[in-house]
């Protein structure tokens, strides 16, 4: 009779199930026991492990890496294979030799691990044991875009412009050896087969040429742009007339009696037609009435200028205006026949000045005929002034309204006084 509480390992043999979980176990520690006892040596290969290059070294000899920086070998692994079950190329460092570089070009390195010493494996590496690299220094440089372009026209009456390329240059860059073949930047294009009438803009793609124009192909070149701009300006050719324009003209004076001649009539431009569209005629300047004093000077030269993006076609860059002076005098008279015009409702306004003295007339000898003061208005115009209670000195205006071409040379003034209406 076996005593409750204990167990009997004859009892638990002759029990079927507990057999086979025995049985179970026993295999289970036999086999850890001959993997991690007998057999513990084991091998791994492990592909795509990166090879490491020194930058720092190739810096200080002024060296980039081209190609091969990329490169991986295969290695195996040899060690315990709880040491080496779970290694991943992460963990293998491979390390290429720099002592055969000395300059730009391609050279085969060796390649060696460089496992740390207490690692409790050995890795060697299986294959070829060396890469294929190439060296450069890196450089870049500014290129002009040269511009080959065919077949653009213009119909008869338009002008076709100055060509321009935007941007007109390139920066490229990348290794020495591949910035040196470039010895030209082109486009080409081909025009439209109808003639343009307005401005033009095409994109087109830039060509890197060498000295014997040829394309340059190189995955490491960089360019800082691929294509460019051909700006085609065309123009509507349009001849205009050049006019004089006055100022100051005294009432009652047509100016149409004016004998004037002007070295020239008309201008020929060209401009964009929209710009052309409201443009009837070029002025050349404009002439004072208060300094236009014919007994002292005849001849007035005036620039021309030309609205923006307007051409001067036929260089007429200066025009020169005679007047005919001829019968023409001068008269002093001193001047009281005061009007003072656009009085606010509420004031009345007085002139204090007693008289313009010494004020110079010129005209036609009709015109100066039986001249006297009484045939001129001496104007104040006080529609441009914010009338106070106060004296002012205000500018006038000279015209003889009946006597034809004849005006007043110089600015005066008279002081007026403003009160309020009685």
């Amino acid at each position: 009779m076996i005593a409750k509480g204990k167990w009997n390992i004859r009892e638990l043999l002759r029990n079927a199930t507990a057999s086979k979980v025995l049985s179970v176990l026993i295999a289970v520690c036999l086999w850890f026991f001959v993997v991690y006892a007998v057999d513990n040596v084991d091998v791994k290969t492990i592909t795509d492990v990166p090879v490491q290059i020194d930058e720092a070294a190739l810096q200080s000899l002024g060296l980039s890496i081209i190609e091969g920086g990329d490169a991986t070998l295969t290695v195996e692994v040899s060690g315990k294979r709880y040491d080496i079950g779970n290694l991943t190329r992460d963990d293998i460092h491979l390390r290429a030799f720099l002592t055969s570089v000395k300059g730009a070009g391609q050279y085969e390195l060796a390649v060696e691990p460089s496992a740390s010493l207490s690692a409790p494996y050995t890795v060697q590496i299986k294959g070829s044991s060396s890469i294929r690299v190439t060296f450069d220094r890196m450089m870049s440089k500014e290129v002009p875009i040269e511009l080959d372009i065919d077949g653009i026209s213009v119909p008869e009456s338009y002008l076709l412009g100055q060509v321009e390329l935007s941007p007109s240059e390139l920066t490229i860059s990348g290794p020495q050896n591949d910035v040196t073949r470039v010895a030209r930047a082109v486009v080409r294009y081909e025009g439209p087969s109808q003639p343009l009438t307005v401005s033009q803009v095409f994109s087109v793609p830039i060509q890197l040429l060498d000295r014997e124009g040829e394309p340059v192909a190189s995955e490491h070149l960089i360019s800082n742009i691929t294509t460019t701009d051909i700006i085609v300006p065309v123009k509507k050719i349009a001849d205009l007339p050049l006019t004089l324009s006055f100022l100051n003209v005294p009432q009652g004076l047509d100016v149409d009696d004016l004998l004037y001649y002007m070295s020239s009539d008309t201008i020929q431009v060209a401009a964009p037609e929209d710009a052309m569209r409201n443009i009837y005629e070029i002025k050349v300047g404009n002439l004072n009435f208060e300094n236009l004093d014919l007994t002292k000077q005849s001849i007035y030269s005036f620039p021309v200028n030309l609205p923006e993006d307007f051409v001067n076609i036929n260089y007429v860059d200066e025009v020169v205006v005679e007047f005919d002076n001829s019968g023409f005098s001068e008269q002093h008279l001193n001047l009281s026949n005061f009007v003072i015009t656009n009085v606010p409702p509420g004031y009345e306004a007085h002139v204090i000045t007693s008289a313009i003295n010494f004020v110079k007339v010129i005209g036609t000898e009709s015109a100066m005929h039986n001249l006297k003061a009484s045939d001129f208005v001496v104007e104040i115009d006080l529609s441009d002034r914010e009338i106070r209670l106060a004296s002012y000195e205000m500018p006038v205006r000279i015209y003889a309204p009946e006597r034809g071409l004849v005006w007043a040379v110089g600015s005066y003034s008279v002081v007026i006084e403003v009160r309020e209406a009685e």
